[in-house]
């Protein structure tokens, strides 16, 4: 191919996934968006911290089930974000916080 008809075939790409990113529904819009902050959010340090205080009060263990493995903190509500009580956190197994999030 000649330089050109790749920049051509570049250039028809990027219209066609630009196109279909503005046709996308806002939600998945803000969905990304919310994705993307509550990600940056779990690598500070007071999300740290609150994990360990989690961890160390359920003693390493779901507080629904009783496993000790694949253990993850799960939010309660969001609606303290950034100042979460320990009372908005709970420790889940895999399992469990899957469970939690289909219902």
């Amino acid at each position: 191919m000649h330089g050109v008809d790749v920049l051509a075939m570049w250039l028809r790409v990027w219209l066609w996934r630009r196109r279909l990113a503005e046709r996308r529904p806002l939600w998945d819009r803000e969905r990304r968006r919310w994705e993307c902050f509550y990600r940056q959010y779990r690598r500070t340090w007071h999300w740290l911290r609150l994990r360990r205080k989690v961890w160390r009060r359920a003693g390493g263990v779901c507080e629904r089930c009783g496993a000790t493995r694949n253990l993850q903190v799960h939010h309660r509500t969001y609606a303290r974000l950034g100042r979460e009580q320990l009372e908005d956190l709970e420790l889940l197994s895999g399992g469990c916080h899957l469970r939690e999030h289909r219902r």
